[in-house]
This record gives structure tokens, C-alpha cells and sequence, in this order.
């Protein structure tokens, strides 16, 4: 009886270590969520400046478009397959750019 009594209690602490890591794992994922939102967030904040510092270059005036103006205008350039061509390949240099790096940090460990 002692034995059984034993291993039930030794069963309950596993459960709640495993219960405890679970919560840990799920803590460090809400985490991650978070920085990859971040990231998103700022990505989105510096490509919208850069869009108002070309709109005042040319314009001389920031902040004076609307969202679906700034939409539409991007579907213009983006309509010639030209301009597409050239943001797919700009993209996918930096991405193999990104890669590269990834592979020779991953080399020096």
C-alpha cells in the first residue's frame, strides 16, 4: 500500500512539472507572438515614413493623402509589370541576402 501510495504521489509531481513546463512553454510563445507583433509594427511605422518622405519630396507637403489615395496610387505603379518585377526582385535578394547571413552566423557557432 505504501508503494502504491508512493508512486501516486510521484505521478502528481510529474504532472505538475509537466503542467508547470506547459505554462512555461505557452508564457515564451505569448512572448514570441509579441515580438514578432512588435517587428511587424515598426516594419509597417518605417515603410509608411518613408513613403511621407517621398510624398513631401515630391509634393512638398506631408500627410495629405488618405489611405485609400496611397492604396490607389501603389496599385497604379504596381499595375505595370515592370514595377512588380522590380519589388520581387529586391525582395528576394534581400531574403537570400537574409539567408546568407543566417547560414554563416549558424557556421561560426
Amino acid at each position: 500500500m505504501k508503494k502504491l501510495k508512493k508512486q501516486l504521489e510521484m505521478l502528481e509531481r510529474e504532472n505538475r512539472k509537466k503542467e508547470q513546463a506547459q505554462n512555461r512553454i505557452k508564457q515564451i510563445q505569448k512572448k514570441i507572438n509579441e515580438e514578432k507583433r512588435k517587428a511587424e509594427t515598426h516594419r509597417k511605422i518605417i515603410k509608411g515614413g518613408v513613403f511621407e518622405k517621398f510624398e513631401k519630396d515630391i509634393t512638398g507637403k506631408q500627410e495629405l493623402t488618405t489611405n485609400d489615395e496611397i492604396y490607389q496610387f501603389l496599385d497604379f505603379i504596381f499595375s505595370d509589370d515592370r514595377n512588380r518585377n522590380k519589388l520581387k526582385e529586391i525582395t528576394e535578394n534581400k531574403i537570400k541576402l537574409d539567408e546568407k547571413k543566417i547560414r554563416t552566423c549558424n557556421l561560426m557557432k
